[in-house]
């Protein structure tokens, strides 16, 4: 037969090492699983490997399938990929952040019983076998009968007995043992030469091998370092919540030695924040094929997690804010359902007579404000003083030298108290369904929102207040930038000469003098040096 039983078994061991390592910490898990698990028992998952791996076999029999159809030269070429898969393997070494990260493995899968365990086994085993597949492939299609028998029973005595993990560099020879013993660059060069008087076979191979590298290479070192910027992403975030915690807890060590009662800092670390910041670590532990829904995962959830942690209705009337309120100097729609507005309790407008009709003469004020038609003789300062007499009549207050560029949008006006210097660029938006104050001197850039009004983060909650809505009382303190189309949230306060850099989220407080920006804002660097 020409057969080295020994070469063969030699081949075999080496591909089921090198394809099968990720599947020990797979196994790990299982194994971890099945110590508190009656219905995944040690058995089952053995049972489910071999279904695993049977179906992986059967779909790389195809290599062998297709060399009887088509000449084994070209086959070889596919050689290629486990030389590619030792290159990625590599690379993965050398930005990798922690060689234990593999060991961390969390025990998530979930209790299966009868068959089902058994093809929760199998279903991850080929999930996980696609280096298996890219590997066996070629190297059945370049094997002969008895080759190709030894591999399969070596594999199948290899799959309960996982050695060591090897490096990766034998992928990379394994692929350049498939492609030198299949002699395909000789066919290829070959079968060039013939066709072209010039006999560029060599140039032709050797340009169009290392421009498949390169670009394959490009690719994986793209991934690699995309991978490597997520995991400053998580990183930072989980030093920002960590650091939190450790603040707060010092804090409140100091406190409780000198025999005061410490202090609840705004940023607190919240119940919200620890499961967050729980599960992400749980998710990191993962290693790096997760770091992206850890991403998502942050993404999600950093934008809203104090927002729909802190933020509910009032129980009752607040009579600081009615009498704030007290101090407009236009006409009220008061009633209790406008008292309720104001006090930040749930509301419904449409329960109140006084109120439906003040939004309605409301509307009609911005209407006329938001007239940009020019009359002949007309002047930019006649412009102005045309629509500010018109705002004068809708805002609680509005101070002196203001401009406010149509069009304009506001919900009642009263609740809203503007200082003196103040400028707002076009399409600004303000739903003053709370009191609304800004300070003097402040910028406020196209496209501003300023929303006071929410609802309840959970649907439940949303179908209890029938369609009622709550709102919290927003403050821009004087001299503040607000950049275009940035959105500032119920209950937020904006610190005296603070920046919120456009497109920015506000969801929490400003510090005063400083540069905000990003969904959610986050503080980017104090501006009290430069100021000074």
């Amino acid at each position: 037969m020409g057969l080295d039983f020994g070469q063969a078994i030699g081949t075999a061991c080496a591909t089921f090492a090198i394809t099968n390592v990720d599947d020990i910490f797979v196994l790990v898990a299982f194994f971890a699983e099945a110590t508190t698990s009656r219905s995944l028992t040690p058995v089952k998952i053995a049972i489910g490997q071999y279904v695993g791996f049977t179906v992986i076999v059967a779909v790389s029999m195809i290599g062998y399938g297709a060399s009887l159809l088509i000449p084994a030269e070209p086959i070889g070429f596919l050689g290629l990929l486990p030389i590619l898969l030792g290159i990625w393997w590599i690379l993965s070494y050398i930005f990798s952040k922690d060689e234990n990260e593999e060991e961390a493995l969390d025990q998530e899968l979930t209790t299966a019983d009868g068959f089902k365990a058994v093809f929760k086994v199998a279903s991850i085993t080929v999930m996980n076998g696609a280096d298996n597949i890219s590997t066996y492939i070629p190297l059945f299609a370049e094997a002969k009968a008895g080759e190709l028998a030894i591999y399969i029973v070596v594999y199948y005595i290899m799959l309960g007995k996982y050695a060591r993990r090897l490096v990766p560099f034998l992928y990379v020879g394994l692929g350049i043992f498939i492609i030198v013993n299949s002699e395909c660059y000789p066919w290829a060069i070959e079968e060039i030469d013939d066709n072209i008087a010039s006999h560029p076979g060599k140039i032709v191979m050797g340009v169009t091998t290392a421009g498949l590298l390169a670009i394959c290479i490009g690719a994986m070192l793209w991934r690699k370092l995309s991978q490597r910027s997520e995991e400053v992403l998580v990183d930072g975030a989980l030093s920002a919540v960590d650091g939190q915690r450790g603040s707060r807890e010092g804090e409140q060590d100091v406190a409780q030695q000198v025999g005061e009662q410490p202090e609840v800092s705004r940023d607190a670390v919240s119940p919200f924040e620890e499961a967050l910041c729980s599960d992400v670590i749980a998710q990191r532990r993962r290693g790096a094929s997760s770091r992206h829904r850890i991403k998502a995962y942050l993404t999600r959830n950093t934008s809203e997690f104090r927002f729909l942690d802190t933020k509910m209705a009032a129980s009752s009337k607040n009579q600081e804010r009615i009498a704030e309120l007290r101090q407009s100097e236009v006409p009220v729609p008061w009633c209790d359902e406008f008292e309720k507005m104001i006090s930040g309790m749930n509301f419904n407008t449409g329960n109140s007579r006084e109120m439906m009709e003040y939004k309605l003469a409301t509307k009609k004020k911005l209407l006329f404000f938001n007239d940009e038609s020019i009359p002949d003789g007309s002047t930019l300062a006649s412009l102005k003083s045309r629509r500010m007499a018109v705002a004068k009549e809708m805002f609680g207050k509005l101070g002196q030298d203001v401009t406010i560029e149509p069009p304009f949008f506001l919900l009642w006006g009263c609740n809203t108290f503007i200082g003196n210097s103040v400028y707002m660029n076009r399409e600004v938006s303000i739903h003053d369904n709370a009191l609304v104050t800004i300070g003097d001197g402040v910028l406020i850039g196209p496209e501003v929102c300023i929303c006071p009004g929410t609802h309840a983060a959970d649907m439940q909650s949303r179908r209890e207040a029938q369609g009622t809505s709550f709102a919290l009382p927003i403050r821009i303190e004087a001299d503040c930038w607000i950049g275009a189309r940035a959105t500032i949230l119920p209950g937020v306060t904006i610190g005296r000469g603070a920046t919120v850099a456009a497109g920015a989220v506000m969801i929490k407080d400003v510090d005063a003098e400083t540069l905000v920006g990003g969904v959610p804002a986050r503080f980017i660097r104090s501006l009290k040096s430069e100021a000074a």
